[in-house]
């Protein structure tokens, strides 16, 4: 394979699921990274109480691919501070957000509901659509 066609390739990719052991943000923004044109973002990740969500790179070195996204869905969030962390960098950065799905093991009360979005600081989001389920 060509590198330059390689590159085309990846840029092509417009779902993506990842599975990881917990909320780790640092890596699937290496995988953005690869990945550039991503619209649709499809995460599982495990339980992990130990879990530090930290962004290690300047603000300013956002990725492209923040531009293209249009939907996330987190499966397994708990509502603990790592998942809405992490949660709430795509709320606060992703410009073309349409939609972010929370998948939740168990019954999500309403009062969860609110709480999380109240956490996810909604009113501050990039994109002005966003709305979540």
């Amino acid at each position: 394979m060509v590198v330059g066609n390689l590159e085309m390739l990846m840029r092509g990719v417009k779902v993506l699921h990842i599975t990881s052991s917990g909320p780790n943000l640092d890596a699937v923004l290496g995988f953005l990274r690869v990945f550039p044109c991503l619209e649709k973002l499809y995460i599982m990740s495990s339980v992990q109480m130990d879990m530090q969500n930290v962004h290690h790179r300047e603000p300013t070195d956002l990725i492209e691919s923040l531009d293209h996204i249009r939907y996330v869905e987190l499966k397994c969030h708990t509502g603990k501070k790592p998942d809405v962390d992490f949660a709430k960098f795509f709320v606060l950065n992703a410009k073309m957000l349409e939609l972010m799905k929370f998948v939740v093991e168990g019954r999500c009360s309403h009062k969860l509901r609110t709480d999380q979005y109240k956490c996810l600081q909604f009113d501050g989001r990039a994109s002005p659509n966003v709305c979540s389920i």
